[in-house]
């Protein structure tokens, strides 16, 4: 009796542990990069294919972020592109958030993982309204 008690407490605790574990992995399921077009970005779609945080959010000098760093700052504004790529951003061509965009996403589309491609033509990310 004490056994089964034990085994159902402990495996509630981990069901409640890795959910709360899964929703912090994922602090947004989609984001919108405003812009001229604005663009739609989901975390859910990307995480699925194993893209890591760390290829997307970086620190200086293209350190990556592991998962669990990128996690620790979600609430923040650290994460966010602007944060350091902005009009003070020592290299010029690294300012535009359009060049740094299309530069990052559009290469990573191209280039695909485990044989599977994003989209690379403008309505692809670009909704219209």
């Amino acid at each position: 009796m004490k056994l089964t008690r034990l085994l159902i407490g402990t495996t509630t605790l981990c069901i409640l542990f890795s959910g709360i574990t899964v929703a912090t992995e994922n602090p947004h399921e989609q984001i919108t990069i405003e812009g001229v077009r604005p663009a739609v970005f989901d975390h859910d779609t990307h995480l699925g294919y194993g893209v890591k945080c760390g290829v997307c959010h970086h620190k200086s000098k293209d350190e990556p972020y592991t998962d669990q760093e990128a996690i620790s700052q979600s609430s923040g504004k650290t994460l966010h592109c602007n944060y350091c790529h902005n009009e003070n951003f020592k290299n010029e061509k690294l300012r535009s958030m359009k060049i740094i965009m299309h530069k990052q996403c559009k290469g990573c589309h191209q280039n695909g993982i485990d044989g599977a491609k994003g989209p690379t033509r403008c309505i692809g990310c670009h909704k219209t309204k």
